[in-house]
């Protein structure tokens, strides 16, 4: 009788091991074959989606800081003052006042009562004042005073344009 009951407990054995391999078979491919379905569900849907999006315009909004670095606007009239001067001490008609015309080194700016800057784009701005330029003649006693109203042109790698009036 125990060499029964070894021979059964040895049959059980071997029977479970085969029903367990081939059990762990089936189930494996079930599990896979459930998963590429499902993958395949997932793919039908998107191009679903993806069929009814097209010939629509979507916008999507982004939250991005760009940084600009902007000069004072103190900096901005002085660096204008002074490409001004460099282009128009040599001017013949800036130079004049009172139908005298007088040298660079004659003439002084005295003040700038109203200016501004615009910017143009993220390359070119604009600055433009008015001011008085004292005129006074080392030679004589002639002096005069005159508002010219000046704007200065900046475009990035260009030089500064200068125009007056």
């Amino acid at each position: 009788m125990n060499k029964q009951i070894t021979n059964v407990g040895i049959i059980s054995i071997i029977v479970a091991l085969i029903l367990g391999v081939l059990g762990g078979s089936y189930f494996s491919d079930t599990s896979s074959k459930l998963s590429i379905i499902e993958k395949d569900a997932n793919i039908i849907v998107l191009q679903k989606q993806i069929d009814a999006l097209k010939g629509k315009t979507s916008i999507v909004y982004v939250n991005q800081t760009i940084e600009i670095k902007v000069p004072s606007a103190e900096a901005l009239l002085t660096q204008a003052k002074k490409d001004a001067w460099k282009e128009l001490d040599d001017n013949e008609k800036f130079l004049t006042c009172n139908n005298t015309e007088y040298d660079s080194d004659e003439v002084t700016l005295s003040r700038v009562t109203e200016w501004s800057y615009l910017w143009i784009d993220s390359d070119e701005y604009k600055v433009s004042y008015e001011a008085k330029y004292k005129f006074d003649s080392s030679n004589d006693d002639d002096r005069c005073t005159a508002t010219r109203n000046v704007s200065v042109y900046y475009e990035d790698g260009e030089k500064p344009k200068v125009t007056w009036s």
